[in-house]
């Protein structure tokens, strides 16, 4: 079992930070780490983004594993990678971006929706493949997509919750990414910390359970 895929494994819980300010990622990412979860992807197609990126990257523990998502093209990836990010997402099949990822030793996970992208991602050297937008497909997909290609690692994101989180698992989900479910956007825009570090609580007792 590769580290990256040992740690989706270990962690459950992918937290997808779409949009945050610079002023702010900081500190959602710190009360994300104090509730207790420990994989982190940060968008970084917003202007400013990898910049923000960049400089929260050292402030977090070792034990954080910081990825860039919504890279859509090399350019992007170039930049993220010599940015610091651990780990290199994508919402869809390009395996260029991929290459540039795996030549720098870092893992890349690519999105995918049919089952021939999925296996096409998964040839492309991707540990975990993404399968994007899972709410509109739902747990029993993925169950159906284990039967054939049940060695393919998955990792549903989108209209992932609290509520529906025990289906996909139950549905062979490695990992789950979870966005707007636990970073509030009302929560951030009003430096509420504490009820964001509450939320990655809630989560992060869903991840041993």
């Amino acid at each position: 079992m590769t580290k990256l895929l040992e740690t989706f494994a270990r962690e459950r819980v992918v937290v997808v930070i779409r949009g945050a300010e610079a002023s702010t990622l900081g500190a959602v990412l710190r009360a994300l780490y104090e509730g207790g979860l420990r994989i982190f992807e940060v968008t970084v197609e917003a202007p400013g983004a990898i910049e923000a990126f960049s400089s929260v990257r050292s402030q977090m523990p070792d034990d954080a594993l910081l990825g860039a998502g919504t890279v859509l093209d090399v350019g992007t990836a170039a930049l993220v990678l010599a940015a610091g990010a651990r780990f290199v997402v994508s919402p869809v099949l390009l395996k260029d971006v991929c290459d540039v990822a795996l030549a720098h030793g870092v893992p890349c996970v690519l999105g995918a929706m049919t089952p021939g992208e999925v296996h096409a991602a998964y040839r492309s050297g991707c540990e975990v493949v993404k399968v994007f937008p899972a709410s509109a497909v739902g747990p029993g997909f993925l169950r159906e997509l284990k039967g054939p290609l049940g060695f393919i690692p998955l990792y549903p994101t989108g209209g992932i919750t609290l509520e529906n989180a025990d289906t996909f698992l139950e549905a062979g989900a490695v990992a789950l990414g979870v966005g707007s479910a636990l970073v509030k956007k009302a929560w951030v825009e009003r430096g509420d910390w504490d009820a964001l570090r509450g939320e990655a609580a809630a989560w992060a007792q869903f991840r041993r359970v």
